[in-house]
Order: structure tokens, then C-alpha cells, then sequence
């Protein structure tokens, strides 16, 4: 299948889908675009107005479907990077520049998460 071809079949399902299934048809196309593309796991994600903090909307991954477990797998990737910067958050070579936002949005994410860096509250 051709990408043109992946598109409208997609927008076509999408289209045609009743709101109390949408839910369910955007797993199936995001399944679609894994497939199509050879990756592991496909999201959307929603940013706010001025791009500082992004939110999971839907999660798909080829080993469980659609996953809730997107915060689990953020919060992995966080303390990692926390762990390359040894629990650097700011400034040039800190966390918060590897992961490319504000030092404030991160502590704020980390704090969401329940992230805390060795011996200091997050």
C-alpha cells in the first residue's frame, strides 16, 4: 500500500465513525501508520498554544496495542537523561536542554511524575 492510499483509507474510516467510537478508530489508524511505516509505537500528541508542555493523546505500540502506560514509558525516558547529566536540570549539557525544553517545564513534568532526583524533591 502507498502512502496516498494509507491516508484516504484512514480518513475514510475516520469519516464515517460515530464520536463515542473515535476513540477506537484512531487506535486502529495509528496501528495502520506503525505497521506502514516499520516502527515500534505511534502517538499523537497534543502541545499548548506556546509549545512548552506536550500530552499524550493516544498511544500505540506493536507489543500491547494501545498503551496507557505512556506516562511510564515518559518517565523512563526522563530519569535516563536525568542519569546522563547526573541529575543536571539546567543550563548548556543539563537535562532540560537535552530533552530541547525549559527547565521549568521539566521540573514541572518531573513533579507530575513523581520524578525525583537523588536526595532532592523534583
Amino acid at each position: 500500500m502507498r502512502f496516498q492510499e494509507l491516508v484516504v483509507n484512514i480518513s475514510s474510516s475516520l469519516i464515517a465513525t460515530m464520536p463515542d467510537e473515535l476513540s477506537g478508530e484512531i487506535s486502529k489508524a495509528l496501528k495502520k501508520i506503525g505497521e506502514f511505516v516499520g516502527v515500534d509505537r505511534v502517538s499523537i500528541v497534543w502541545f499548548d498554544q506556546n509549545r512548552q508542555t506536550a500530552e499524550a493523546a493516544y498511544f500505540w505500540n506493536e507489543h500491547g496495542g494501545v498503551s496507557d502506560d505512556l506516562r511510564a514509558v515518559e518517565r523512563q525516558h526522563i530519569r535516563s537523561t536525568l542519569e546522563k547529566t547526573h541529575g543536571v536540570i539546567a543550563g548548556q549539557g543539563g537535562a532540560a536542554a537535552m530533552l530541547g525544553v525549559p527547565a521549568s517545564t521539566l521540573r514541572s513534568k518531573m513533579k507530575n511524575l513523581g520524578i525525583q532526583r537523588a536526595g532532592r524533591a523534583a
